[in-house]
C-alpha cells in the first residue's frame, strides 16, 4: 500500500495528475553540450592533469601510497562510522525540522551555528570539555574526538541534503501510523525511511566526502598515533614534499 501510495499519492494529494513540465533544448542542445562540456575539461580535467605531472610516474604513486597506508586504513576505519552517526541524526533532525512545531526552531538555530563555527573552534571546543581527569579523559585519548568533530562538522550538510526529501513524504502516511498507535519513531523508520531513502544515500556520501577533508578539527582531536588523510596530506605539503601530496 506504501508503494502504491508513493506512485499515485502525489497526484491524488495535489489533485494534479499530470508529471512535471520538461524543457526541451531543441536546436540549443548543442551549444548546452559544448558548455557542459567545456565546463567540465575546465574544472576538472587541467586540475587533474596538474595533479598528474606532479605526480611525476607509476612508481611515485606506489611509492606514496605505501607511505600512507596507515593513514588510509585509519581513514577508512573511522570516516564511514562518523558517515553513518551523522545521516542517522540528520535524518532525525530533518524529520524535527519539517514536522515538529517546537524542536524546529531549535533544530534551526542549532544547524545554523554548526555550519557557522570554523573548524578549528569545534576543535578547541572538544579538547575543552573532553581533555579532563576521568571518563572525559579516557575519552580523549581515544578516536572518540575524531568521530565528535567529523558529525559536528557535517550534521548541518546532511540535514539540508534530507530536508527536501522529507518535505515530500506525504503527512497523511504519518497520520496513518499514528492512528495505529505508533510513535515518531516508527513514523521515521516505516515511513520517513523508505519514502527518502535516495536522500540518505545521497546524504552519507556527502558527510562523508566532508569528514574525509575536514583538517581544522580533525587535526587538533586525532590521539597519538592516528593520523588520518588529511593530516598526511597536510603534514607533506608543510615539508614540501608535493608529489606525495598531489597523490593523495
Amino acid at each position: 500500500a506504501y508503494r502504491l501510495m508513493c506512485r499515485y499519492g502525489s497526484a491524488m494529494l495535489t489533485g494534479n495528475p499530470r508529471p512535471p513540465e520538461l524543457m526541451d533544448l531543441g536546436k540549443s542542445r548543442s551549444f548546452f553540450l559544448l558548455m557542459m562540456a567545456s565546463g567540465t575539461i575546465l574544472f576538472f580535467a587541467v586540475p587533474l592533469g596538474a595533479l598528474v605531472m606532479t605526480v611525476g610516474s607509476v612508481h611515485n604513486l606506489v611509492v606514496a601510497w605505501r607511505a600512507s597506508e596507515d593513514e588510509i586504513i585509519n581513514t577508512l576505519r573511522i570516516t564511514p562510522v562518523a558517515a553513518t552517526v551523522c545521516t542517522v541524526m540528520s535524518l532525525f533532525a530533518a524529520w524535527a525540522l519539517v514536522r515538529a512545531r517546537i524542536s524546529r526552531w531549535i533544530i534551526g538555530v542549532m544547524a545554523l551555528l554548526l555550519i557557522s563555527v570554523p573548524s578549528p573552534v569545534v576543535g578547541i571546543g572538544l579538547i575543552t570539555v573532553l581533555n579532563r581527569e576521568g571518563f572525559p579523559g579516557m575519552l580523549y585519548d581515544s578516536e572518540f574526538g575524531l568521530l565528535a568533530a567529523y558529525v559536528i562538522r557535517t550534521l548541518p550538510f546532511g540535514i539540508l541534503a534530507m530536508v527536501p526529501a522529507v518535505r515530500r513524504v506525504p503527512k497523511e502516511l504519518e497520520e496513518a501510523v499514528e492512528l495505529e498507535g505508533g510513535g515518531w519513531f516508527r513514523k521515521i523508520v516505516s515511513v520517513v525511511l523508505p519514502g527518502c531513502w535516495q536522500a540518505v544515500v545521497v546524504a552519507w556520501f556527502l558527510v562523508f566526502v566532508l569528514s574525509l577533508s575536514d583538517l581544522g578539527a580533525s587535526f587538533l582531536v586525532a590521539p597519538p598515533g592516528v593520523a588520518t588523510l588529511s593530516i598526511r596530506f597536510f603534514t607533506l605539503i608543510h615539508y614540501g614534499v608535493y608529489p606525495d601530496a598531489a597523490v593523495i
